[in-house]
């Protein structure tokens, strides 16, 4: 065992990876054994080698190793979202529960397949039997999605080591751990806040009440999954698992953090806001043309130096910001996202006039704050845009659910009903 496991000379680096190999390996194959037997007994020390990535009692400390062992990461508790571990999230796939991950390149599993056919690596037949091998997928999970992000949830790529050591960990395992309930109440508290987060506007028929076609807002909450790692950063890996547009997203945690678990999840619910608005947009995402958040707040970001509304001292604020973000729209809005979420909310007047009024527009505070807020002059003209918006939207539909109701004589359906409310409250 080296004295320096967190070495970056070449030899430790080659080391780390023949050391990820085979922690792979043996995680699929201890994983496969148990998915593929029913009513199985899993070992404690098992356990804790999927959950955690614990292997070998000398790279702890005994405290820490008495500390891992009393850990309980389950719940009885049921929050708005699903979260998984590794090891569960493994089983879901396997199980056909879940569909398996896009890749880097966002490509879905069978489209994976049928570039691999066009480019004649697998025969149709192939193709065909692979699209339905629970096995493969759960090993395309495996390599594509687990491995391939352990290392970017752990926050130190450079020397990133999948087993579990007490050179990874800054604090007792027990402060770290990022239990089910810490991650559900986490969640709440700022879905609480911006209720709005997982909505998504999306089509609606009904065949049996004459309902061609409507736009409805849908609230479809990602899915949450724990790495086993004692990890600094969380990764928004999808903000749509595949082509579909009700399709869940996932965000990525480690298991054990080093930071504030609030700080993280502010962050990824920000990217998420973003690469959802501009998956649904489509090519015009920042096309001003069409007003949604990411165009509105592109072209602000574009045009902020011209923008009279701007005083001279935050022109030069946002323009230290999009150099923090290296010219990154998506950050930039992520950096005044955070500020957004943990300081306007409290009446702290942090961004620009022009800013707020995107943000107020867009990502709206529940009604109990919105209503606090009001009576403040600086989110007036802020608030009150979206307030004028979201009256003309109830005025809209309840003239067109008048039409379901009244002329064609049948009760207003459960998802129109459920729309109307959300634009009313």
């Amino acid at each position: 065992l080296a004295k320096d496991r967190m070495s970056t000379e070449d030899s430790f680096r080659g080391l780390r990876r023949q050391i990820a190999d085979g922690f792979y390996l043996l995680y699929r194959t201890i994983f496969v054994k148990i998915v593929s037997q029913e009513n199985i007994v899993v070992p404690k020390v098992v356990e804790l080698f999927l959950n955690y990535g614990f292997t070998d009692e000398r790279l702890l400390t005994k405290e820490e190793i008495i500390e891992l062992y009393r850990l309980k990461i389950g719940t009885e508790h049921s929050y708005c979202c699903t979260i998984f571990t590794i090891p569960e999230w493994l089983r879901a796939v396997y199980k056909g529960e879940r569909q398996p991950s896009k890749n880097e390149f966002d490509l879905e599993y069978t489209e994976v397949l049928r570039e691999r056919k066009k480019i004649g690596e697998i025969t149709a037949e192939e193709e065909a039997r692979q699209a339905s091998d629970q096995l493969l997928k759960l090993e395309y999970e495996i390599q594509n999605m687990f491995r391939y992000n352990h290392r970017l949830v752990g926050g130190q790529p450079s020397i990133f080591v999948p087993v579990l050591c007490s050179e990874q960990m800054l604090g007792s395992p027990k402060k770290a751990l990022v239990s089910k309930d810490r991650m559900g109440q986490t969640v709440e508290k700022y879905h609480e806040i911006d209720f709005s987060v997982f909505y998504r506007e999306l089509n609606y028929a009904d065949t049996n009440y004459n309902i061609e076609k409507e736009q409805i807002m849908r609230e479809i909450i990602p899915d949450i999954i724990l790495f086993p790692t004692y990890g600094q950063k969380a990764i928004m890996w999808q903000e749509l698992s595949c082509k579909r547009r009700n399709s869940a997203g996932r965000f990525l945690f480690p298991i054990m953090m080093d930071g504030s678990i609030d700080d993280l999840l502010i962050k990824t619910l920000g990217r998420f806001r973003w690469e959802l608005c501009r998956t649904m947009q489509g090519t015009a995402w920042n096309n001003i043309q069409y007003h949604s958040l990411t165009s509105e707040y592109s072209d602000y970001i574009q045009f902020y130096r011209k923008n009279k509304d701007i005083s001279e001292e935050r022109k030069e604020k946002i323009k230290q910001q999009i150099a923090k973000a290296k010219n990154n729209t998506k950050e930039v809005f992520v950096q005044d996202y955070e500020l957004w979420i943990k300081s306007e909310c409290m009446g702290a007047m942090r961004l620009n006039k022009v800013a707020r009024e995107i943000f107020a527009m867009y990502c709206p505070f529940n009604e109990e704050i919105r209503m606090t807020l009001e009576t403040q002059p600086a989110f007036v003209d802020a608030i009150a845009r979206y307030k004028r918006e979201r009256q003309k939207k109830v005025r809209e539909l309840e003239f067109k659910y008048h039409t379901y109701t009244n002329k064609q004589g049948i009760e207003l359906t459960k998802p129109l009903q459920d729309n109307l409310e959300f634009y009313k409250k």
